[in-house]
């Protein structure tokens, strides 16, 4: 981990070193429902919230499922309506998180807007977390444990940028109804799934139009499609040929009296490089990145699929 969070005295969300932490108000989301676990569950029964963690995976789990199905039989309209629903949520949290609250004299906009991050960081997406402020106008945080690392891969993770982009909305739209115009940008840097011992991101002001958090997600969505497509145009081939994913039928090419001695070597080689093949793709599925391969003699970057609808 990145910072330390070993000191139990205070709860994991409750502290920050900067003194004007102190003079940051924020409501707790989904306030009433919160109050029940903490006066009337977890204080009256033995309930064990470590089971919330599964719980909220399973929810997550689906709410990706939901996704990825949406995309495959609507193309852009399913994903368009999953990212809005999503996104609209992330604006009611945003909204519940500052509701009331004004931006104190003596905060800078920087530490104003990264504080925000950091309840939003520790509360709404219950992680660990260390931030910094490097000078006015750039922050930046270190997610250090997330409760989604061990069950999302890199790319399951363009499911928060949709919550995100409404955090966003809710902060900037709160900022300005408050005389604050900067434009805030984040951008990520390193994730966890993709093998790094954090996620990072970058908090940044005025460094454009404020659309690069958007235009990533936007860059995603258009893999996600191609990957929905690939996956649709193997089903078609796959129901025309007899229920082989491939598009090969199970008749074997050679009846087994005609069979061919092969080269072992070249059985082996052959073997291996699937391996390799393979090999390649699960790294880059991890690492949400593409891998280059030849197709139709052109050189171009195909993203992995999943792992139950992948074939090499």
């Amino acid at each position: 981990m990145h910072g330390d969070h070993s000191d139990k005295s205070k709860k994991h969300w409750e502290t920050r070193p900067e003194p004007n932490w102190e003079k940051f108000k924020f409501n707790q989301p989904y306030a009433k429902g919160l109050a029940r676990l903490r006066d009337e569950v977890l204080s009256d029964t033995n309930f064990d919230p470590a089971t919330l963690w599964q719980w909220g995976t399973m929810q997550a789990m689906a709410v990706l499922e939901i996704l990825k199905t949406m995309e495959g039989r609507f193309g852009r309209e399913g994903q368009a309506a999953v990212f809005d629903a999503l996104r609209r949520v992330g604006r009611d949290v945003g909204e519940q998180i500052l509701a009331g609250t004004d931006l104190p004299e003596g905060m800078t906009e920087t530490e104003w807007i990264s504080f925000y991050a950091t309840v939003v960081n520790r509360i709404a997406y219950a992680s660990l977390e260390t931030p910094e402020i490097q000078a006015e106008g750039r922050a930046s945080f270190h997610i250090d444990w997330c409760p989604h690392q061990d069950a999302y891969r890199a790319f399951d993770c363009r499911i928060q940028r949709y919550l995100v982009q409404g955090m966003i909305e809710a902060a900037l739209d709160h900022a300005r109804a408050h005389g604050r115009e900067g434009v805030w940008d984040v951008a990520f840097r390193a994730t966890i799934p993709s093998g790094s011992q954090t996620c990072l991101f970058e908090i940044l002001k005025d460094i454009g139009d404020g659309g690069q958090w958007a235009e990533y997600t936007r860059i995603l969505e258009e893999k996600a499609l191609e990957v929905a497509g690939r996956k649709r145009d193997r089903k078609t081939v796959a129901q025309a040929s007899g229920g082989k994913e491939d598009g090969m039928t199970t008749q074997a090419p050679n009846p087994p009296n005609a069979a061919r001695e092969r080269d072992p070597d070249i059985a082996g080689a052959e073997a291996a490089l699937i391996r390799a093949g393979k090999r390649a793709r699960d790294r880059a599925r991890q690492a949400g990145v593409p891998v280059v391969v030849v197709r139709d003699g052109k050189i171009v970057e195909e993203w992995p699929e999943d792992e139950e609808s992948s074939s090499v």
